[in-house]
């Protein structure tokens, strides 16, 4: 009960995660990560993409990524190429980076008005490689709260909901 008012008075980090299919995949299914070209920010790609593909190779027998930013279909071809049966695809829809650090505001104190929750909004498309077809897709929202302000690393907050997709993904 605690965490839920933290969470509302925007105190706390909080992620919402929505698929549109509820079913699941064998623990011995083989899946592909990748990630999108010429999508800003890159690095913030990269944190998904590599968050995702820890939390998945948890959870399943082999998981691979892409190493470069590559479009869908380079990314399947990919995913054909190296023998995995599925591929997901994080695609970044929204994404607000305020200051919401003690070294960022250190680093610019004049933007001081502009301390805010950074909002980062993800779909994360499931392809079957064979077919070519989505299976599934689901839309993560994550927004950092005003007691985040003391953490330094802003992949925590990503790796809280890409450790919940591939737990709903796993039996």
């Amino acid at each position: 009960m605690i965490d839920e008012a933290l969470v509302d008075a925007r105190l706390t980090p909080n992620h919402k995660l929505e698929r549109t299919v509820k079913w699941v995949l064998p623990q011995s299914t083989s899946i592909w990560v990748a990630f999108p070209q010429n999508q800003q920010p890159q690095k913030l790609n990269r944190m998904v993409k590599d968050s995702l593909s820890l939390s998945l190779a948890q959870r399943f027998a082999r998981v691979g990524s892409s190493r470069d930013p590559g479009s869908l279909s380079m990314a399947m071809q990919e995913a054909r190429q190296q023998g995995y049966a599925f591929m997901v695809y994080p695609k970044l829809i929204r994404h607000e980076n305020h200051i919401n650090s003690i070294m960022e505001m250190d680093e610019d104190m004049e933007r001081l008005d502009q301390i805010k929750q950074d909002v980062v909004v993800l779909t994360f498309i499931l392809m079957d490689v064979t077919t070519q077809r989505m299976v599934d897709s689901s839309i993560v929202s994550i927004s950092g709260g005003y007691l985040h302000i003391y953490r330094q690393n802003p992949s925590d907050l990503i790796a809280v909901a890409s450790n919940q997709y591939a737990g709903l993904m796993s039996p």
